[in-house]
């Protein structure tokens, strides 16, 4: 049965879903510090098993930034990142002040899927592109 719970995310989950996903791995006890600063995070379980998950970091009025958006393998194109994603919106809604920012960094050909919430690419006529910095 599928289960979504919001703000239970821990370094035990997160780095399964890590893992299991593809994405870049830390130290547990970098994703404990890491993790005190979400604002919101969704996590969801099929039969008790973490499948997926969402971050939401920022202050919680102006500027939200949306991380770790990932859905297990073996559950992928059954609904559940739009169940994340959702769970998010609902409560970036809920607490974000008229003319918030809500921002993400997508995974390559996951574009799509954003534009579905209402996401636009950068660089376009109104934003120059995105940028990040690894610190090594």
């Amino acid at each position: 049965m599928l289960e979504v719970k919001n703000n239970t995310l821990n370094s035990e989950i997160y780095l399964k879903l890590h893992a299991e996903c593809g994405f870049k791995m830390y130290e547990p006890s970098d994703v404990e510090i890491a993790l005190q600063g979400d604002i919101f995070d969704v996590v969801l379980y099929e039969d008790e098993e973490a499948i997926g998950m969402g971050r939401v970091i920022g202050d919680g009025r102006i500027v939200f930034f949306l991380k770790d958006v990932m859905v297990s393998d073996n559950y992928r194109g059954k609904g559940y990142g739009n169940i994340i994603m959702n769970e998010i919106m609902k409560y970036i809604r809920s607490v974000a002040c008229p003319e918030a920012y809500v921002g993400l960094m997508s995974t390559p050909g996951k574009e799509e899927f954003y534009k579905k919430f209402g996401f636009i690419e950068r660089p376009n006529a109104d934003f120059g592109s995105g940028m990040v910095m690894y610190i090594e």
